[in-house]
């Protein structure tokens, strides 16, 4: 196989070369998630090419190798023993040898033990190359007919419900698309907290992409749920769910949406407490009326009810130090909406000393703030003020 597959290998490409001086190159290596033949030519020539195949899953990736007689040794890259196998892994490919890494099943990197290895790799100057193919993610976008312009993956959420609320909560804001895996014998239990925590969205629910039993599901969240069928699933589940800004009323008949109409009209109370009547009121969840009295105000261009993304600078001697995270936690409690702080990549939540002490911002330090919410926009100038005036402090 190694020589048939050479042949259809394009002049000048990285993997055309067997031996060269210096360091050998890790190949980031996409494989089928689920039919065998959507592996690329390219992949099939690195796999039979290379020294050593770092693989997720040992059993899959023997198969997927005796089905195009690859001979390449295989060795095991788990996520409980990655720590110990990547300093071997370095080593090997820091002597000249080329290593493949592969996952379970897509693109390596993807809610898997990848990027570790990646990261080390690079880190010791060694060359890193991606052979690109296919993806759950990329695939569930593409047939979803959800606007794809912008998403947000999130791979796996906790486990434990609580914990996967808060993430989803934390998520509810997003206007973009989100991705999700789930388990199958927590898939109910996730779809129960979507319908909770981010209403009656429309989505998509797939399983066993490009199997034989290929399954898509369409519709809101509870039809969705309720399209499950009644045995124990079996395989992994992509999830593909609509982003705030694309959703309409989504759960709420048309008593409910003439009872905001007429509270929000009067403006004698605020989001918060108009969604609270309602929900008593109506039996509807609260998050749900929450959001369409939001979606309103930032509809008929309340200040206070749209996003403020605004750039602060860290003015004070001493820098963002635990004081002035207390100055901004409190200010944070006086106000209905969110608060983000981010410094480059990194955002963490407003409310939380710990989160914010993370950032380590000295003086001169520019980050950007965000707040959510419908109050944001006296939220964000009380914020800006506080920075100005460097949290009181003469320095």
């Amino acid at each position: 196989m190694k020589d048939s597959v050479r042949a259809g290998c394009p002049p000048g490409d990285p993997a055309s070369v067997n031996r060269r001086p210096g360091p050998g190159t890790l190949y980031v290596t996409a494989t089928p998630i689920g039919n065998l033949e959507d592996i690329t030519v390219r992949a099939l020539d690195v796999l039979a090419r290379v020294d050593l195949i770092a693989a997720e899953n040992m059993a899959h990736t023997r198969g997927l190798c005796r089905r195009y007689g690859i001979e390449t040794r295989i060795t095991g890259y788990r996520r409980e023993n990655r720590k110990t196998r990547t300093p071997d892994l370095i080593r090997r490919l820091k002597s000249g040898r080329d290593v493949a890494l592969v996952t379970d099943a897509g693109t390596p990197g993807i809610s898997d033990p990848g990027t570790y290895l990646v990261r080390h790799a690079a880190g010791e100057g060694i060359t890193v190359v991606p052979v690109p193919g296919p993806s759950a993610v990329t695939a569930a976008l593409s047939v979803s007919g959800i606007p794809a312009e912008g998403f947000v993956f999130s791979g796996f959420l906790p486990a434990k419900a609580g914990k996967r609320k808060q993430a989803l909560k934390r998520l509810a804001p997003e206007s973009r698309t989100l991705v999700f895996f789930e388990a199958p014998h927590r898939i109910r239990a996730m779809l129960g907290d979507l319908r909770e925590v981010l209403g009656n969205r429309r989505m998509v629910l797939l399983r066993e992409l490009t199997k034989v039993f290929e399954e898509v599901i369409r519709g809101r969240v509870d039809a969705v749920l309720d399209g499950l069928p009644p045995e124990k699933a079996r395989g992994e589940f992509t999830l593909v769910v609509e982003g705030c800004g694309e959703q309409g009323p989504a759960g709420l008949d048309e008593a409910v949406l003439e009872r905001i109409g007429e509270i929000l009209d009067k403006g004698e109370t605020g989001v918060r407490e108009t969604a609270r009547r309602i929900s008593s009121e109506l039996g509807v969840p609260y998050r749900r009326v929450y959001r369409e009295c939001l979606a309103r105000k930032r509809a008929f261009g309340d200040p206070d009810g749209m996003e403020q993304v605004r750039k602060l600078k860290i003015r004070n001697n001493l820098g963002l130090h635990a004081r002035a995270a207390g100055k901004i936690v409190e200010l944070a409690q006086q106000y209905r909406s969110r608060l983000f702080l981010r410094k480059n990549r990194e955002e963490v939540d407003g409310s939380s000393i710990l989160s914010i002490l993370t950032l380590s911002c000295p003086k001169g330090t520019e980050i950007e703030a965000r707040v959510v919410g419908e109050d944001s926009a006296r939220f964000m100038e009380a914020l800006s003020e506080l920075f100005d005036q460097k949290f009181g402090e003469d320095g």
